[in-house]
């Protein structure tokens, strides 16, 4: 979280280089687990099938190449430790880069040789629990994959995290939203009030008599000197309230949906009293032209009446904005987001010498760099009342790609969700742990419909829609309900 790039490469490393330095002393490493699953997970940041990553944290090359050339020590040593062919064949992809010829005869010394397929034993899905609480998630390995990263965040460790509890970063032949920002310096008017605040990222700020709150960044806080010191409460930033992933085959060759929901209001220090951002993939989307569908449901409490959530979008181009659309362009991708709920005030901030915006003053890097995006959307509630709620539904396609995709409302008593394509997103409105009835219609929507509904407590409920009555088992820690059947009247409930 503090930066792959930079900090993978120094802190990491030095775990790597004390696990080399006592398996050669005593002949075993002292760290319980795999280490090389760290460097698994890492590899599962490349969106494109080839170098570029998903950023996080003070990123310095923001450059795939770059940033994969100084991971490659990091693999050579570790497939070494554990014998690990997929490090094997990301290190040998990069050349080795930064692994000196006597390094790289002492580490192949044990015979391993890199994997045919460096993306084999890689999993599309990749949930990092813990401390992170962070789900990336493709379509599948191929350059024309479509990706996510869902980060709720649970606990900072200071210095170079930066303030993204609840952030989401989107990949489809292109950059289509980001984490933005330049990393000039450590402490820089640039670093403290855009890079590593909340307003560079895809999450959400809260404006104020005109002014924003965004979360407390890292470089805010102590940075712990002790396990013991880390373990205080005013380190945490969010809480999971639900995980839920799945694959369209056995093999788990094609990913078909990624769930993730948090409560990030720790995150703002008081600022608001409730913050619930939940986040859907879909890749059974049964449309060859759109690859994934994501929903980001938003439920936030202010403290005083004034407070206006808003929605964070940051892309590559100067997006279009046409009533409650947004569409935006990178590379031959385009996203488009559609506003279901609670957009009243939707507006692009951006352009030269627009792009770094805090509070109506542009914050320009120490060195005069760009991030090579053009700027914002934000997409702000503005009601007379503490309590804002938004449902946003985007898509990725083709730039070729001209016709759309529609998202519809869909109304219930205690839901709001919207239908798209195959897929219906339901969100529980007031809770993360609902256990009473559901009702809501999809009528018209079609004849084979994926319905995922938010929000619902763990165990047994019963699905009717029309003539189709279902069984449905929500798992402890999912709070997903899943289950297919026709469009129409449906209606929820548990099993006692």
């Amino acid at each position: 979280p503090q930066g792959l790039s930079v900090y993978i490469n120094i802190r990491f490393t030095s775990d790597v280089w004390s696990a080399l330095l006592m398996k050669s002393a005593v002949g075993s490493i002292p760290y319980e687990g795999n280490m090389a699953a760290v460097m698994h997970s890492v590899y599962s940041r490349v969106v494109d099938g080839k170098s570029e990553v998903f950023d996080e944290g003070d990123d310095d090359g923001r450059n795939g190449t770059y940033n994969m050339g100084v991971l490659a020590f990091a693999g050579t040593a570790l497939a070494y430790l554990y014998n690990d062919s997929t490090c094997m064949a990301w290190a040998d992809y990069m050349d080795y880069s930064g692994t000196s010829w006597l390094y790289q005869l002492i580490f192949k010394s044990t015979g391993v040789t890199p994997a045919e397929d460096r993306f084999a034993e890689l999993d599309l899905i990749c949930y990092n629990g813990g401390y992170l609480g962070e789900m990336v998630a493709h379509s599948d390995w191929g350059t024309s994959a479509a990706s996510v990263l869902m980060k709720i965040g649970t606990r900072t460790t200071a210095n170079h995290d930066h303030g993204d509890a609840g952030s989401f970063q989107i990949y489809y032949k292109g950059f289509l939203a980001g984490d933005t920002g330049h990393y000039d310096s450590y402490g820089t008017d640039h670093f403290k009030k855009y890079h590593q605040s909340t307003i560079a990222h895809n999450s959400i700020v809260i404006y104020r008599n005109g002014n924003s709150y965004s979360q407390k960044n890292g470089s805010s806080y102590t940075e712990p000197k002790t396990l013991s010191a880390w373990m205080d409460k005013s380190y945490i930033t969010a809480t999971v309230t639900g995980v839920s992933y799945g694959y369209m085959d056995e093999t788990k060759t094609a990913a078909k949906y990624a769930y993730t929901s948090g409560d990030i209001s720790p995150a703002y220090q008081g600022v608001i009293t409730k913050g619930d951002r939940r986040m859907l993939a879909v890749f059974d989307t049964n449309n060859p032209d759109v690859p994934m569908y994501f929903f980001v449901y938003d439920n936030f409490t202010g403290t005083t009446d004034s407070d206006a959530m808003t929605f964070l979008l940051h892309t590559k181009s100067q997006p279009t904005i046409s009533g409650k659309t947004v569409s935006a362009f990178s590379g031959t991708g385009k996203i488009v987001l559609q506003n279901i709920k609670g957009g009243d005030k939707i507006e692009a901030i951006g352009g030269v010498g627009k792009n770094f915006m805090v509070n109506g003053s542009q914050v320009n890097t120490k060195d005069g760099e760009n991030d090579g995006y053009w700027g914002r959307v934000e997409i702000s509630t503005q009601n007379s009342s503490k309590n804002d709620v938004q449902l946003n539904a985007i898509y990725v396609t083709d730039t070729t790609n001209k016709t759309a995709c529609t998202a519809h409302e869909i109304f219930g008593d205690v839901i709001c969700g919207a239908i798209m394509g195959n897929t219906a997103a339901v969100f529980v409105e007031e809770s993360t742990n609902y256990s009473g009835a559901i009702n809501f219609s999809t009528a018209g929507a079609g004849d084979s419909i994926n319905y995922y509904v938010s929000g619902v407590a763990a165990g047994t409920w019963l699905v009717s829609v029309g003539t189709t009555t279902l069984t449905v088992t929500v798992e402890e820690g999912e709070g997903l309900l899943r289950f297919t059947a026709p469009s129409g009247l449906v209606s929820i409930a548990p099993v006692n």
